[in-house]
């Protein structure tokens, strides 16, 4: 008798038992093979037919308009890019022809993307991509003169087919679009999780484990794509968690936290003070301003302030680069030099750092030299704007661009008063952005461009073009805005220029 009680029946010889059973067993490999086989047909079915998976859906097959394998120009592998016209709309974002804040621009070997304004009706962020060029461009629309640069070292690509729609790198949509991706070489397959997905998401997992919820700032949820998300505790303080093992990194303790996308850390606030915190807690910085702003990212350089409301300049080591002393660090109005193009109004040609005390003026350098002290003759301010022009399509100028033969900066003396107007007579000269020279002397009364192309320097209606004057003048090498006592010998080319 069995278990449940019933007569075991007669067995039949072990020989043809055991033949029934191999049998059996044969029977029932060959069907789960059978099944297995048409399950991987429907799956490779299925995968041929939804090879894009954007937010965990299906959109259906990537063709060679959206993906295109191109070989890299350093290391000669394959690498997989996509149309930036196709994947933006897909990743919730709006696709421009053209430069960016350059009007009627429809140069097709510039493109931008800009995301979707969202339930305030606002966007927030613009990336920009140039063709052959391996550098992602961004800016917050909150801070719009202030642009962050990425080197994917992948470079923008044209269309196999010929056509001019710019293809980019997986690496570089993911910085653009502040997504995470995988890509499935072998089975075409690219899944894509964008930063709204991915922030539902971390939202819904944190509030079951009690907290209040992630961090509602854009800036901040731009985190995720590093795997680091800002959390908000139920009394309102700030933390930030591992987002791969769910650890906390940093515990619910701070007053408010923002993340810099550029460097990768966080300035976060206790109280009345502020300093850096890393994904490595040992290259923190302590807590001892009152502000800080990132100033460049690929300098690492921070802007902060004392509570004495004085600035100054760190690194992300807390090392200071710029005394902090100063009333102003930065150009106070970079829009006044639309042909110049100012990206970073804190740091000139990735060397200068512009600072004011009083109506005072000076320019340090990166590494913390002074470049032109606050006691020299150039120290009455940067630029010069005016209206008085000579010619059509003259422009304000602040910045010399190299193909004058340097780059320089325009800096303002402050002349004698004019007789019976109370107004200053402000005289203009060039200094050297990296060495802080004076290459064009105090004696010109305007500086200024012609059809964003020409500068000139005008000396009481003499005018004469910048680059002549630059190569055809050697400057002395004592020959600095440091001299305080400057008598005006500026030599001058004999060729008087009327401009184009």
């Amino acid at each position: 008798m069995d278990f449940f009680g019933q007569t075991t029946p007669v067995a039949t010889p072990k020989s043809n038992n055991k033949k029934l059973i191999m049998f059996g067993m044969g029977g029932l490999v060959l069907v789960i093979v059978v099944i297995m086989v048409v399950m991987a047909l429907i799956s490779s079915s299925s995968s041929a037919k939804n090879n894009l998976i954007i937010d965990g859906v299906a959109k259906g097959k990537i063709d060679s308009t959206m993906l295109q394998v191109f070989t890299d120009d350093k290391t000669g592998a394959s690498i997989p890019y996509v149309a930036v016209d196709k994947i933006a709309p897909l990743v919730g974002y709006l696709f421009y022809i053209g430069e960016y804040n350059v009007g009627g621009s429809e140069d097709k070997n510039y493109c931008y993307v800009q995301d979707k304004p969202g339930n305030n009706n606002t966007s927030n962020e613009v990336a920009m991509f140039e063709y052959d060029s391996s550098v992602v461009s961004k800016v917050l629309l909150s801070n719009p003169n202030m642009y962050d640069y990425y080197d994917i070292q992948q470079k923008v690509k044209y269309s196999h087919t010929g056509s001019n729609e710019l293809y980019i790198s997986l690496a570089m949509m993911q910085k653009a679009f502040n997504v995470t991706y995988k890509y499935d070489s072998q089975n075409n397959v690219l899944t894509i999780s964008t930063m709204s997905y991915m922030a539902n998401n971390d939202n819904t997992q944190l509030r079951k484990n009690g907290y209040k919820g992630i961090s509602a700032d854009f800036i901040n949820k731009k985190a995720l794509a590093n795997g680091l998300i800002v959390f908000q505790s139920n009394d309102n303080k700030y933390g930030i968690i591992n987002a791969l093992d769910g650890s906390e990194l940093y515990g619910a303790k701070y007053d408010s936290i923002t993340y810099t996308e550029g460097t990768n850390v966080f300035l976060a606030k206790m109280g009345d003070k502020m300093g850096i915190l890393n994904v490595d807690p040992s290259q923190n910085t302590d807590f001892a301003y009152n502000e800080m702003t990132l100033i460049d990212n690929q300098l690492n350089l921070y802007m902060v302030k004392d509570s004495n409301n004085k600035y100054g300049v760190i690194d992300k080591s807390g090392n200071i680069i710029v005394p902090v002393e100063y009333d102003y660090i930065g150009i106070k109005n970079p829009e006044a030099f639309p042909s110049n193009n100012i990206t970073n109004r804190y740091v000139l040609f990735e060397n200068c750092i512009p600072v004011q005390q009083g109506d005072k003026c000076a320019l340090f350098d990166i590494k913390g030299n002074s470049l032109t002290p606050l006691n020299s003759k150039f120290n009455y301010g940067f630029g010069c704007v005016t209206s008085q022009t000579t010619g059509q399509n003259t422009s304000n100028v602040l910045l010399i661009p190299s193909t004058e033969g340097m780059e320089g900066i325009v800096v303002a003396a402050k002349g004698e008063s004019i007789l019976y107007t109370g107004q200053v007579n402000t005289t203009y000269g060039i200094v050297d952005a990296f060495t802080g020279k004076l290459v064009v002397g105090q004696n010109q009364t305007k500086i200024y461009v012609q059809n964003n192309e020409y500068y000139y320097v005008d000396n009481n209606n003499i005018v004469h073009r910048v680059k002549d004057m630059i190569m055809s003048t050697p400057t002395p090498a004592n020959n600095t805005t440091n001299n305080t006592n400057d008598n005006n010998n500026t030599t001058t080319n004999n060729n008087t220029v009327q401009p184009e």
